[in-house]
């Protein structure tokens, strides 16, 4: 009995989400049945990456976008960066993680919505041609050209990309489709932990067959753009944490298994012990602070983890706190968030000169004033105040803070209250 036959260069995909190197070696050193393969299954099939965190929230988006469109739930998928979490679409964006930048792209597999399609380009080709109907200004006089001649040929591959028949009452079949890519966005952008993307597309093809065979096309662009460059266009992203506080002496299992030593020789930023932690017994720690801080050279190191947004979630979950509360940023200008725009730009040049894809840091705000029982700005005669007048156990925690974190966090408030007749 012959046995079924897989290719060489498929099997090291043994992952739901296999690495963006392992994607590219395939289809590099495939034939025309390994993308066939990739096409089929990796890039088509499953959960997406995009909502790995919910994936009931994927097919909730496909149930509703398939009574909204008159198909089935099984006939829409998702493409693209959402699909396996980074961009394979040849040129610079090769390889580009998956982020708020990207954008959804939604496939229909479905003959009916596509003929209906047809039919209406088909009309509007007709108007345009004969005068029923003009653009509204140059601009879309030149996408209208543009579109009159990129369509067709799009159908004789068996698809067709609404967009590209104008939004208009006499075409009610676009119209329907751009009306719900809106509605899906706006009710994704609502919905709690859900893909934040710039934007959502479609494209309809005639059935599946015509949608591998695309795939599969596109794939073969890779390859032959990759042809003339190194084997593969890019390493596994540097991804740094920033530290300075208890992240550095506080042991936690779970979080430091993701990381590697480390190391002393991070960005300059301005820190002092000016929040108040009410998990540590209203004990001082320091943050960053660009008003009362002094300037610190911090501890950096690099994470074991392949994706950022599992870094991110690392950091947050470690530090029991929310995504607004993690500064990161993104070497490729994607993506980035900080408080503080000179201290996003410190750490930016910081890891430009590294060489850093990425980096991550705790950016929780100094919450002296709201948080102190005198209700007053901080000043390291207020904060001396504060931590004497708590009870024995939080004085004792607030000590322990002090006194075990790294000699690099110099500031006037721990230089001063190591001077105090009760600090031990």
């Amino acid at each position: 009995m012959r046995a079924f036959e897989v290719s060489p260069v498929l099997e090291p995909l043994r992952e739901v989400y296999p690495s963006a190197e392992a994607i590219i070696r395939a289809v590099r050193e495939g034939d025309r049945e390994a993308r066939y393969a990739l096409a089929g299954l990796w890039l088509s099939e499953g959960i997406p990456y995009s909502f790995k965190a919910r994936p009931g929230l994927y097919e909730s988006m496909r149930r509703w976008l398939a009574r909204k469109l008159g198909v089935c739930a099984k006939e829409i998928t998702l493409v693209g960066s959402g699909r396996q979490g980074f961009c394979l679409a040849p040129g610079a964006n090769l390889g580009r993680i998956f982020g708020e930048h990207s954008d959804l792209d939604l496939t229909v597999i479905s003959s009916r919505l596509f003929g209906n399609l047809v039919a209406a380009f088909k009309r509007w080709n007709a108007d345009y041609t004969n005068g029923h109907v003009s653009p509204r200004n140059e601009r879309e006089r030149i996408f209208w050209n543009a579109n009159k001649e990129s369509v067709p040929s799009g159908l004789t591959r068996g698809f067709i990309d609404p967009h590209k028949i104008p939004n208009w009452e006499r075409y009610p079949e676009a119209q329907m489709i751009a009306q719900t890519k809106y509605l899906a966005h706006e009710m994704l952008k609502a919905t709690p932990n859900g893909p934040a993307v710039r934007n959502v597309s479609f494209r309809v093809y005639r059935d599946w067959e015509s949608f591998v065979r695309q795939m599969a096309i596109s794939l073969r662009s890779i390859a032959d753009s990759l042809v003339h460059i190194r084997p593969m266009p890019f390493m596994p992203l540097k991804i740094a944490i920033l530290g300075w506080g208890s992240l550095l002496w506080d042991y936690n299992a779970e979080f430091d298994a993701q990381h590697n030593e480390w190391v002393f020789d991070g960005p300059e930023l301005k820190l002092e012990f000016s929040r108040i932690s009410e998990s540590r017994g209203r004990a001082l720690t320091p943050v960053i602070d660009t008003k009362n801080g002094a300037l610190c050279r911090v501890a950096y190191t690099f994470s074991r983890r392949k994706d950022p947004e599992d870094v991110i979630c690392d950091l947050r979950t470690r530090e029991g706190t929310n995504r607004k509360n993690i500064g990161f940023y993104f070497l490729d200008g994607s993506r980035q968030q900080s408080r503080d725009l000179a201290v996003g730009e410190s750490i930016i040049a910081w890891a430009k000169s590294n060489g850093i894809d990425v980096v991550v840091w705790t950016d929780l705000e100094s919450n002296f004033k709201e948080k102190s029982k005198f209700g007053q700005e901080f000043s390291v005669e207020g904060a001396i105040s504060h931590v004497a007048a708590l009870d024995a156990e939080g004085r004792a925690m607030a000590i322990e803070y002090v006194q075990r974190a790294l000699n690099f966090v110099d500031t006037p408030f721990r230089n001063a209250i190591r001077k105090q007749p009760w600090f031990e």
